[in-house]
């Protein structure tokens, strides 16, 4: 019912079942458990979704990583960043791995808010998790370093994931390299460094942004 109903409904009937739960009247199974968090975020009831998540204590229960996507992308675009990294902490504690995109999109939300070493921290979580960093990562990366004066940072990250990870830059890349090197005066460098990617054989590449 909560699958095949209509958003509002859907709402409804989760917003009842969280609090059937919570009281001890309800005990559902995971898959049903994942169903309505997706139901509440579905129908703008964040809030109630991370009440139901908290009540899940201890248990067996726990989000699916797409689940986890789909609350880790409500939070931050509620500008509650703290609110998403908490849940993924404890997704992670929890033995789950998150996807390529939830990294990517927690990183993003990092280095918008010009948060480098936080974003980086996530980076090589991600890196030892096994989910591949790509041309998102190295882009939320890169502005990171841009925005907080790393110059030579931005150039050692393009490196590292460049060239040590197999990451394929794209356009936007070396656009975010040239504004991170232009204050100590090698914009220069990231034209040749796209030139040197495009004679290589190299193609715009996208990555697993935080859709």
């Amino acid at each position: 019912l909560l699958q095949a109903g209509e958003v509002a409904g859907a709402g409804r009937l989760a917003s009842e079942l969280g609090a059937s739960l919570r009281g001890g009247g309800a005990s559902p199974d995971l898959p049903l458990f994942n169903v309505m968090l997706q139901s509440l975020l579905r129908s703008g009831r964040a809030s109630e979704a991370s009440t139901l998540l908290s009540a899940s204590g201890s248990s067996r229960l726990r989000p699916s990583a797409r689940t986890l996507h789909t609350l880790l992308h409500s939070f931050v675009s509620a500008g509650e960043l703290p609110a998403a990294v908490e849940v993924f902490n404890s997704f992670c504690g929890g033995g789950g791995a998150p996807s390529a995109a939830s990294f990517n999109l927690l990183i993003g939300a990092f280095a918008r808010r010009g948060e480098r070493l936080n974003a980086e921290s996530l980076a090589r979580q991600m890196a030892s998790s096994g989910a591949a960093p790509d041309s998102y990562t190295l882009n939320a990366l890169l502005r990171a370093s841009a925005a907080t004066g790393q110059p030579r940072r931005a150039l050692a990250l393009y490196r590292l994931l460049h060239r040590s990870h197999g990451v394929a830059p794209d356009s936007a890349t070396f656009s975010l390299l040239a504004w991170a090197l232009a204050p100590v005066g090698d914009g220069p460098r990231a034209a040749l460094l796209a030139r040197e990617w495009v004679e290589n054989g190299g193609a715009g590449a996208g990555g697993a942004g935080p859709a």
